[in-house]
């Protein structure tokens, strides 16, 4: 692992020399919402690197650096990812993620989606891409580290794919169940400290795409009070990280026996009981 220092990174850092950095980014981070356990099994296990992952860093990659995807992704015209042909190829683009025909061209489409937008093109006329930064939160002295899919002056941007991309209510449910208001809050917390700001100064943008046909896009500009609320928590689960690295402790969600209830709408209302009961017992 290479030790970090406060001081931001500027300058060209491929996924490898990310992850190498020893500090915490929102994604090791967010185990802690389950319990230290699930946080220390994710920072100690190989993450296998699946098709939905590759596709995702594809889409990133084709939409804030397109120059960079025929470098970085190479694309296999064969039926099946196996036999010598397959491993002839593998060998050869090594250095490559290499993606499939249908793959490589859902990562075109969503591009052009994305920037035909009419609101994209103002969003990226000023900043820069896949931006990594390092800090020492300044609560908990962690090191902590982020990419940013890209960054503006005072604003942090975020891509995300979602089958309910547009559908205001359903995807700001996903976004906090899946720790997208805290990812921006990472981010934000990250470029505030490296850039002298406070972290109310910087706001956070998300935009949202569809991940079928015909992949309309959101452009959504992160409220103060959610972004405040997300930054919240993701001190608290700092601060929870810090006490489980001083006591070497990672246990599990529940130390006690918990009480468990029926769910509230399986209870029955008076209107079913009263239905559901036989005539003999209604007279």
């Amino acid at each position: 692992m290479v030790t970090v220092s406060p001081v931001r990174y500027q300058m060209a850092m491929n996924q490898a020399e990310y992850q190498a950095l020893d500090a915490v980014n929102w994604s090791a981070l967010k185990g802690m919402r389950l319990s230290p356990l699930h946080y220390r099994h994710a920072l100690t296990t190989k993450r296998e690197d699946t098709s939905a992952l590759m596709m995702g860093r594809a889409v990133h990659s084709a939409v804030f650096e397109p120059d960079r995807l025929p470098l970085d992704y190479a694309v296999y015209l064969g039926p099946v990812r196996r036999g010598k042909e397959w491993d002839k190829f593998k060998e050869a683009n090594s250095t490559r993620t290499i993606l499939t025909v249908d793959e490589y061209e859902r990562a075109c489409e969503i591009r052009d989606a994305v920037r035909l937008h009419p609101l994209i093109k103002s969003i990226l006329s000023e900043g820069k891409a896949e931006h990594v930064i390092t800090w020492t939160d300044p609560q908990t002295s962690v090191a902590c580290k982020a990419r940013l899919d890209w960054a503006q002056t005072r604003r942090v941007v975020d891509l995300k794919t979602s089958r309910h991309a547009t559908d205001v209510r359903q995807f700001g449910g996903d976004a906090w169940r899946l720790g997208y208001f805290h990812q921006l809050a990472h981010y934000a917390s990250g470029w505030a400290v490296t850039h002298g700001l406070q972290f109310t100064d910087v706001t956070g943008c998300i935009i949202s795409v569809e991940s079928a046909p015909p992949y309309d896009v959101a452009i959504y500009e992160v409220s103060e009070e959610s972004m405040v609320s997300a930054h919240e928590e993701v001190e608290e689960l700092l601060r929870a990280l810090t006490r489980c690295r001083q006591l070497n402790a990672w246990p599990g969600r529940h130390l006690a026996p918990v009480k468990l209830d029926i769910p509230y709408w399986a209870y029955p209302s008076a209107e079913e009981i009263e239905a559901s009961e036989p005539e003999w017992m209604k007279h």
